[in-house]
């Protein structure tokens, strides 16, 4: 990486986060060349802007050969003066296995850092790893959405998460690392063509002789994402005139949902999925596609949700009893989505679903059990100065509006 590149990347570290004096910035490092180059640039870029940076790894139990990267990500960050923490993941599910890693790493640095007052993190995906992700996404028959690829700044689990290097190609950092002395471990996954990135990465090397770039998919993934801007604002307007947030944690859609444009239906559909069941994703396009089509004439189910049509030609969009969480102690979130407000309640209480206590729509609203016996519901009328208040605020849930 030549100096100028090293300025102009720390310009736009600048510009682009909204980053000031003092404020603490984590790093998830795993000891690969991308995120101790990222770890390298942001220790010289925090001394001129005087940021208080911090370095973080997860150690996911899959790869022996993993304890040899995650050394040098903790002797970097020593040599670099920068504290250090090493995070711990059991898999225990079956399954994707690299799916449920990649999740549990959010989750685990999330919590992490928010314990630590850390709102921020930076993650070290490269362009490289961009034109990647639009490729397996065109593959797969992706929309817009799809081809955005990553964001250069995303909210999850109340945390900002920070890309500054997707414009930066790969090659680049590691001539900056080789010219500052610093090691890396290169994961051998990385090569593995069991896996489909891999298999993208070396069909990317093949493509670009045809054109087909890490550079341009770079670029088609900015028009991409802009063009989501304009979607995402059109779906926002919509939301405001067909669709409201109900008392008991629904999405109530009422007959001019069907007026609005396909894409506009399929991302308020989707984003009031997400909303009433606490799930991250979406679900599949098909999927959604073929529920939507169902909910016109009878009652359906899809992730996690129960879709029930309404006389007036709307739907209703609902929690599913039988996909709700177990029970939870009544000082925890029961669900994803419910909270009890008094924070007093008797020994032994725990927070499930209502159940057959109640009917229909009551039946996935939260109660206070105590040993077996419904002992409090504010929604089936028993001791009502215990309310529960619902707390899934993320992005999804925000875009509807309160029914007054």
């Amino acid at each position: 990486m030549k100096d100028n590149s090293k300025r102009d990347l720390f310009h736009s570290f600048e510009h682009r986060f909204a980053l000031g004096d003092g404020v603490h910035l984590a790093v998830a490092v795993s000891g690969g060349g991308d995120s101790i180059a990222l770890l390298s640039l942001l220790s010289e870029w925090s001394v001129m802007s005087g940021i208080r940076l911090s370095a973080v790894t997860v150690d996911h139990g899959i790869r022996p050969e993993a304890q040899q990267e995650h050394a040098i990500a903790a002797a970097t960050s020593q040599r670099l003066s920068i504290d250090h923490t090493l995070l711990h993941w059991n898999p225990t599910k079956r399954g994707n296995l690299q799916d449920q890693a990649r999740r549990a790493r959010y989750r685990l640095i999330a919590d992490w850092a928010k314990s630590n007052g850390i709102p921020s993190v930076a993650l070290a995906h490269t362009a490289d790893d961009q034109a990647e992700t639009v490729l397996m996404n065109l593959a797969r028959g992706s929309g817009v959405d799809g081809l955005s690829a990553m964001p250069m700044e995303l909210e999850r689990h109340d945390t900002l998460w920070l890309r500054p290097l997707l414009r930066t190609r790969r090659k680049s950092l590691r001539a900056y690392l080789c010219k500052r002395g610093l090691a890396w471990a290169d994961d051998p996954s990385n090569e593995n063509l069991n896996f489909d990135r891999a298999k993208f990465r070396q069909l990317l090397g093949q493509s670009s002789k045809l054109g087909l770039s890490t550079n341009r998919l770079v670029a088609t993934s900015a028009r991409m994402q802009e063009a989501r801007k304009v979607l995402e604002q059109a779906a926002n307007h919509a939301a405001r005139t067909c669709a409201v947030r109900t008392s008991l944690g629904e999405v109530l859609f009422n007959d001019q949902f069907w007026q609005f444009p396909l894409d506009t239906r399929m991302r308020l559909a989707a984003d009031a999925l997400r909303a009433v069941s606490g799930r991250e994703y979406r679900p599949r396009y098909t999927s959604l596609m073929n529920a939507l089509e169902r909910v016109q004439r009878f009652t359906t189910t899809i992730s996690g949700c129960i879709l029930t049509p309404m006389s007036a030609g709307g739907f209703l969009v609902m929690r599913e009893f039988a996909a709700c969480g177990p029970p939870v102690d009544a000082l925890e979130v029961w669900d994803g989505r419910w909270r009890l407000q008094k924070s007093d309640p008797p020994s032994g209480c725990v927070i499930a679903g209502l159940g057959s206590a109640g009917r229909d729509r009551f039946m996935s609203t939260p109660a206070l059990w105590l040993d077996g016996e419904l002992w409090a519901s504010p929604f089936a009328g028993i001791r009502t100065e215990w309310i529960f208040e619902y707390c899934n605020h993320g992005p999804c849930w925000g875009r509807f509006s309160q029914a007054s």
